[in-house]
């Protein structure tokens, strides 16, 4: 994925580039990590508690960064 090219389109956040952390295949890690680790079951449910999910497509004014044309 080319950052720039995604913050200017508005998928990500336009903030500086050392803050993203390339993951990989987030999802079949984190699988993987549920299946065979309590401890990291165990992070996963204090993380829940911190994180709040939110569609970037139903917030209006400026939460959202709407691209000007």
């Amino acid at each position: 994925m080319n950052l720039d090219n995604a913050m200017d389109i508005g998928l990500l956040p336009k903030i500086h580039k050392g803050k993203f952390v390339w993951y990989g295949n987030g999802a079949l890690a984190g699988a993987r990590d549920m299946l065979v680790s309590k401890l990291k079951r165990g992070e996963a449910e204090n993380l829940k508690s911190i994180i709040t999910h939110f569609k970037p497509n139903e917030i209006e004014g400026e939460n959202f960064q709407y691209l000007k044309a």
